[in-house]
Formats: structure tokens, C-alpha cells, sequence
């Protein structure tokens, strides 16, 4: 009767441990909680201006920057570590990395639906609506990812939503609209630079994210 008493009051404490993860525990370089960077959503975005000739790239049809660009935007946290460095953007040095639930969703994107003339802002709603599909369940501590919203050829710049979130309730704990200008050559070089330019923006307002959302 003892041991079951026991076991129920350490099996409580250890989800209210899981449940009760707040953003505190990002600015916390002494905390034991796993962060996770996610990757970058592009299944929502907005594509405005023509893509199909960009910089010597040859044809680029919305199939093709799904299933080719996608992924090689996401990998450069793999392929070039050293500038789209995930630990310097969130001045830690404990960072995970795991791509797998994004890049599911972003290949299995609607191609017909990424061009268009005229983009939308994302509400807190449509961006609750978007988490609510994720399937993070299983990835202990907080999540990090970025949501894309519109990539505009003619401003030359790109919109990310920068967010996290507790991964077991889906709780959103920051949430930033955050503008991305874009450089380089090539289709993909171009769009890199606006998420690099991201990664910066993110770095310089540590101190002021953590002002705002850290709780005593």
C-alpha cells in the first residue's frame, strides 16, 4: 500500500514537472530542460513574385521549391552549423536539433496554394490552429521553431513567426513577428538571408524577450 502511494505522489510530480515547463526555463542556462529547435514551417507560406527564374537558377516550379528548397533551407543548420547557428541565436550551448516533424509537414505541403498576389498576417488564432497539428508529443521540454508567413520577391524579404512552446500542452510561450531581409545569389543563398537575418534580429532582443516573458 506503501509503494503505490509512493509511486502515485512521484508519477504526479514528475507530469507536473512536464506540464508545468515555462519560457524561464529558456533563459536559464543552469536548467536541465530540453530545448529543441524544430526548424523552420514552411507549409503555410506565402509566396509572392516570380519564382520560376531566380539568379541563374533555371525553372522553379512550387513543386520543386517544396521538395528541393524546403529542405535544404532547413539542413543549413547541418550544412553551415557555424552561421545558422541555433545556440548563438538563443545564447545557449545545449541546443537539440530535430527536423523530422517539420519536414514531414513541409513535404507534404499543398504546392497549388503557395503563389499568391497578396499575403495575409497570421493571427495568434491561425497560429494556435497550425501548432495544434504538430505532433511534438513525444519530444520532452520546449520546442523552438520558426512559421513562415510570405516570402515577397518584390520587397525582397521574408516574415517568420518566431515561437515556442511547451511541447506537451502545445502552449505557446513567445510568440514574435519577426522580418527577415534577404541577400546573395541564387534562389537559395537569397532566402537564406532572410532567416540568417532572423537568427541576428532573435539574438540582439534576448535581453528584452527575457525582460518581457520571464516570470519571478
Amino acid at each position: 500500500m506503501k509503494f503505490k502511494i509512493l509511486l502515485i505522489i512521484t508519477l504526479s510530480l514528475l507530469l507536473s514537472n512536464v506540464f508545468s515547463q515555462k519560457i524561464n526555463d529558456l533563459f536559464d542556462s543552469k536548467s536541465e530542460t530540453k530545448i529543441t529547435w524544430l526548424g523552420i514551417d514552411y507549409s503555410h507560406v506565402q509566396l509572392i513574385g516570380d519564382f520560376s527564374q531566380f539568379g541563374g537558377a533555371g525553372s522553379n516550379t512550387t513543386e520543386k521549391i517544396r521538395d528541393v528548397y524546403f529542405p535544404a533551407w532547413n539542413n543549413f543548420v547541418y550544412s553551415e552549423s557555424v552561421k545558422y547557428d541555433v545556440n548563438k541565436m538563443l545564447r545557449r550551448s545545449n541546443i537539440d536539433i530535430n527536423l523530422e516533424m517539420i519536414s514531414t509537414i513541409n513535404e507534404n505541403t499543398d504546392a497549388e496554394k503557395l503563389q499568391t498576389t497578396k499575403s495575409i498576417e497570421f493571427t495568434d488564432e491561425l497560429l494556435k490552429s497550425f501548432i495544434d497539428d504538430y505532433k511534438v508529443e513525444n519530444i520532452d521540454g520546449l520546442g523552438v521553431f520558426f512559421i513562415t508567413e510570405y516570402m515577397n520577391k518584390y520587397k525582397q524579404n521574408a516574415v517568420y513567426h518566431y515561437v515556442v512552446i511547451n511541447n506537451k500542452t502545445k502552449k505557446i510561450l513567445l510568440h514574435e513577428r519577426v522580418n527577415g531581409i534577404c541577400g546573395g545569389f541564387g534562389l537559395k543563398n537569397f532566402w537564406a538571408r532572410s532567416f540568417y537575418n532572423a537568427f541576428i534580429y532573435i539574438e540582439k532582443n534576448n535581453k528584452r524577450y527575457k525582460k518581457k516573458y520571464v516570470t519571478k
